[in-house]
Order: C-alpha cells, then sequence, then structure tokens
C-alpha cells in the first residue's frame, strides 16, 4: 500500500521502489506474527549471552533469567541489480508557527528557521504541495480506508492526514543505522562516535534502550530512543562561547588519527567529498552526485591561524603525554611572533559509554622586551626588590664582620673559620644579585 506514495521533485507519484546498493530488513515468513517463539533471540550483550542453565541456586537462576533480553530476529540484507524492492517512505512535512501539518497557502513556517508564514512547495520550489486522498492518491482512500474504517469513523479524513503538507520523503529506517545496531548490541546507553546522519553532514549520537514485555513475560528490545548532536552545532557553540574571547578552545577524539570534533575558530570539521572518488570536493551546484563528509584530524586543521596555532598545541600536548601543567607554546619558530599558554584535558562523558576526547585551550601569553627592572616601569617592584636585597646584604656582611674579628677565638678558629667567612660572602653576592636585573 505504500509503494505509489513518494512523490517528485514537482509532486508527480513514484514508486517507493530501493536503488541497488540500499540496506533492507529481512524477516523469516513465520514472523508474520511477531509473538512467534522463533521470532526471538536472546540479544548479543553479556547478561542476554550467559547460560542460565548451569546454575543450582535457584534465586541465582532466577535472577540470571530476568536479566536476558530478548531481540527481534531479522537480517540486514543489500539490494542486488535488478531486483525491485519497495519500502516505506519517511516523509517530510510542512507545517504552522505551532507545529501542526499543513499544506494551506500563507500558513506555512518558511524553511531556515524564518517564522514569517509562507507556502509549501516541493523540492523543485515552485510547485505548491497539494496532495489529498483523491486523484492519483485514491489508493491510499480505498486500501488503507478500508483497514482503517473499524477503527476511525472517517476514514478518509485520516488517510488525507497522512499526506498533507508532505513535500518530500527518504528511505529511511533506523534499524540499519550505526546507533541502533550498536545500542541493540550493548543494550545500554551509549554514545556512537561520529558518522554520517542521513541527511548529510557528520554527528554523534546518545542512545538509550528501552524494552517491554512478551505475551509469556519475557523482557525484550523495543526500540531505542537518541538524540543527535550535529559537529556543526558543536563548532556554532564552542565560537558563540570563545568567538569575542582571545582563548581558542579544540575538542578532538582521543584515538588516532585524532579527528576533530568541534573548534572555537569556526572552521568546518568535514569535508563534502565525491563518494566515487573521496579526492575532490563534491560540487554543490549539482544535486544527484553522491557525496560523502570526509573527517579532518588535528594535523589537517590548517585553514587559519588560529587553527595552526591549536593543531602545534595538540601535538606538543600528545608528545609530552598530555600533562596538567600549562605547557607555552610560539606561534612560530621566532619567540616574538606570539607565544600562547596551554592546557589540556580529557573528557569521557557517561563512563564507560564510548566518548572520549581531548579538550586543548590556549590564551596568547604577555612576553618582555627586556629583563631589566626600572623605577619608572615599575615603581613598587624596584623599590621591593632593592629594600629585600639589601637587609640581605648588611646581615651577611653583619656576620662576616664578627666572625672576622673573632677568628682567633677558639670557638670559632675549631669550626674553620676561612671556609665559613668565604660562605657568608657568597651570601652577600646572592643576595646582591638582583642588583644586575635593575635599571636607571
Amino acid at each position: 500500500m505504500y509503494l505509489e506514495t513518494c512523490v517528485s521533485d514537482s509532486g508527480n507519484v513514484v514508486q517507493c521502489l530501493h536503488q541497488p546498493g540500499d540496506n533492507y530488513i529481512k524477516v523469516a515468513p513465520a514472523c508474520a506474527d511477531p509473538n512467534a517463539s522463533e521470532c526471538w533471540a536472546p540479544c548479543q550483550d553479556a547478561a542476554s549471552q550467559r547460560d542460565c542453565s548451569n546454575l543450582t541456586n535457584d534465586d541465582e537462576k532466577t535472577q540470571c533469567g530476568a536479566e536476558v533480553k530478548w531481540c527481534s530476529s531479522y537480517t540486514i540484507e543489500e539490494v542486488q541489480d535488478g531486483e525491485e524492492l519497495g519500502y516505506i517512505p519517511y516523509t517530510a512535512y510542512c507545517h504552522d508557527t505551532r507545529g501542526h501539518v499543513t499544506e494551506s497557502e500563507g500558513h506555512v513556517v518558511k524553511a531556515g528557521g524564518e517564522n514569517s508564514p509562507g507556502n509549501c512547495y516541493y523540492r523543485d520550489g515552485t510547485t505548491l504541495v497539494s496532495r489529498r486522498a483523491e486523484g492519483e492518491f485514491e489508493y491510499c482512500q480505498r486500501h488503507i480506508g478500508q483497514v482503517c474504517r473499524e477503527v476511525f469513523e472517517d476514514a478518509a479524513s485520516v488517510c488525507d492526514d497522512t499526506y498533507r503538507g508532505g513535500f518530500s520523503e527518504s528511505n529511511y529506517d533506523p534499524r540499519y543505522r550505526p546507533w541502533y545496531i550498536n545500542t541493540k548490541r550493548l543494550q545500554s546507553a551509549n554514545w556512537v562516535k561520529p558518522y554520517p546522519f542521513h541527511s548529510l553532514g557528520l554527528g554523534i549520537t546518545y542512545s538509550q534502550p528501552y524494552w517491554s514485555d512478551l505475551p509469556d513475560g519475557r523482557s525484550s528490545f523495543a526500540g531505542v530512543m537518541a538524540v543527535d548532536y550535529s559537529l556543526d552545532d558543536v563548532t556554532a557553540f564552542l565560537t558563540e562561547a570563545f568567538g569575542e574571547s582571545p582563548t581558542d578552545v579544540l575538542i578532538v577524539e582521543a584515538q588516532e588519527p585524532y579527528y576533530v570534533i568541534g573548534s572555537s575558530t569556526g572552521s568546518p570539521v568535514s569535508e563534502n567529498r565525491l563518494k566515487s572518488h573521496l579526492a575532490e570536493a563534491c560540487p554543490y551546484t549539482v544535486d544527484d552526485v553522491a557525496c560523502e563528509p570526509v573527517r579532518t584530524t588535528v594535523s589537517d586543521y590548517q585553514r587559519t591561524e588560529a587553527d595552526r596555532v591549536l593543531a602545534k598545541t595538540f601535538a606538543q600536548h600528545l608528545q609530552a603525554g598530555f600533562p596538567k601543567d600549562l605547557l607555552s607554546i610560539a606561534a612560530r619558530d621566532n619567540l616574538g611572533s606570539g607565544v600562547y599558554v596551554s592546557q589540556s584535558s580529557s573528557y569521557d562523558g557517561q563512563k564507560n559509554a564510548g566518548l572520549e576526547w581531548r579538550i586543548i585551550i590556549t590564551s596568547p601569553g604577555e612576553s618582555s622586551t627586556t629583563d631589566i627592572i626600572t623605577f619608572e616601569t615599575a615603581p613598587a617592584l624596584f623599590v621591593t626588590v632593592v629594600a629585600i636585597t639589601s637587609v640581605g646584604i648588611i646581615i651577611c656582611c653583619g656576620f662576616f664582620y664578627y666572625i672576622y674579628r673573632n677568628r682567633n677565638e677558639r670557638e670559632i678558629a675549631l669550626h674553620d673559620w676561612r671556609f665559613t667567612c668565604k660562605f657568608i660572602l657568597g651570601c652577600a653576592l646572592f643576595n646582591g644579585s638582583p642588583h644586575f636585573f635593575l635599571g636607571g
């Protein structure tokens, strides 16, 4: 019933057909009844794979069985050349300022975040969306209406709502997305490392599984609750937070090859390349060319001077084993061209959830063109240094005079007065050494 519900860029009805290379879900014929026992198997997490039959204690055996999660049995297949397989479309709808689906002219929120009302167009940007359960969509009214008639009083209206405002669709099934597969395997909350989103772009996903009970009381994996974060959003956040500050922040994955997650410099962390030839950039003027995002490593992060400073800082921290202490770095080999103070820290998100990052923070440091302290440039420091060192010299000289004058006394003569006098003179010279850094 879904095969003829897809639309072209101009709104014409087209078949919802898989393309060669697309993924699809294949279930056994016996699984037409989703509660059939052969359609469920223990999930792949450690608790579900545990053999409870070897336990002798009844309480432990009961607890072990209660921790087993059951997953529906299916395989992820790939469409081969010559196969014609349909799919259930994932439809995008126009909506008004209140979030209600609509295609009424003058009531549609425009794309791009603008809240001014406009019209609902198909992907060609000129053809108005007009989808009703009549004409080309009469198929829906005749077939879905029959199924829903016993539940809904107005089956035609329900069917009409299915299509109204739908301006495009895509072949999307979460069951073969990385975050869903990973969560089904782990049966626990987790982060998925950055991957290409369905809408083209890189992001990370936090996923949490949820369960329901089968008729026989077994706990079954029912699905995944997920939240997506685009890497562009991470960069936008850092740019907004540090854009007016001299401080820059770089977030990098903790494992090689050290892909960039985001940066306050605003430079992109990936580049769209041709899927057939990743060395070539994706032509943005062509819509039907297959492209995919290629991630940027920290060593390739060289778009701006600030990027180069961050990349050089990361390399220095990596070589030093990411110490907790502050490190200084020159923007170039010539120290006079700019000195930065930097610090690194680690972030692992939720413990054991699979998210490990290194955070690099750099701030420009101040360097002096002279090592002389003068009364004009720093009067308080000048006076303090002179006072403390002068008192030290006077005390040392006093000790020297006393010991030299009484060098023939028995107590002093027996303790090598010559060495003691030399040591005291050395202390006097040490106290006087700061005077060499004082200017006029």
